[in-house]
């Protein structure tokens, strides 16, 4: 009975801690943009702030007194199951350490996902860790901005190697067009002869070609 009693009122303890925390800063929980909530040691939640319900969809009294984690943060975005024990929300009461975190999802009341970073922040009553409050921004207009950025980066670097290939595709074409046709050669004599030639044909004077026969003037 006594153990029982213990209990409870340290059950009732943490309860005004949270209670303080949501009376005290209640001008700021109102007019901050950021959702902010906060959750007992047990992951229940003990308040949720205006901007909170907006990002949400849910409202305060759906979430108090409820675990959240299976409410809002049960998923990966891709689908996976986020199983509690991994969710750093809950790590901050566990391990005492502050947790920021930053691409990952809470889900709406309709279902959708809501791209967000998010600082959990371990609360302390008489040196006893008893839950964390957590504030959130909606990052979802950033992440999306983000990867058109890399959309467009990997479109120019695609469009930069496709302009390398023709320019080196036009290079041999205009080396093979500069080619003298129907000669056969890479012999220095050959060459010298190729380059002369290439100074005089542009011109309309008239040339002589000189050697002995069967050289192949």
């Amino acid at each position: 009975e006594d153990h029982m009693r213990g209990g409870i009122a340290t059950w009732q303890r943490v309860e005004r801690v949270f209670q303080d925390i949501e009376r005290e800063n209640q001008l700021i929980l109102r007019a901050a943009g950021e959702g902010i909530y906060g959750v007992n040691a047990e992951g229940k939640t003990t308040f949720v702030n205006p901007a909170a319900e907006r990002m949400l969809g849910w409202g305060a009294d759906e979430l108090v007194g409820k675990a959240i984690h299976p409410i809002v943060h049960h998923t990966h975005h891709d689908g996976r199951h986020y199983p509690d024990h991994d969710c750093p929300i809950y790590a901050a009461f566990r391990d005492g350490a502050v947790h920021q975190v930053d691409g990952e999802v809470f889900w709406r009341k309709d279902g959708t996902p809501v791209w967000v970073e998010y600082t959990s922040t371990p609360i302390r009553d008489r040196g006893v860790v008893v839950g964390a409050v957590i504030v959130f921004r909606d990052v979802s207009q950033r992440r999306e901005a983000d990867e058109k950025l890399h959309a467009a980066l990997a479109e120019v670097e695609s469009l930069r190697e496709r302009l390398e290939l023709e320019n080196a595709y036009l290079q041999e074409e205009i080396r093979i067009e500069t080619n003298p046709r129907g000669i056969i050669g890479q012999s220095e004599a050959i060459q010298k002869t190729l380059r002369q030639v290439k100074l005089v044909a542009p011109t309309v004077a008239a040339a002589i070609i000189t050697g002995d026969t069967g050289t192949g003037k």
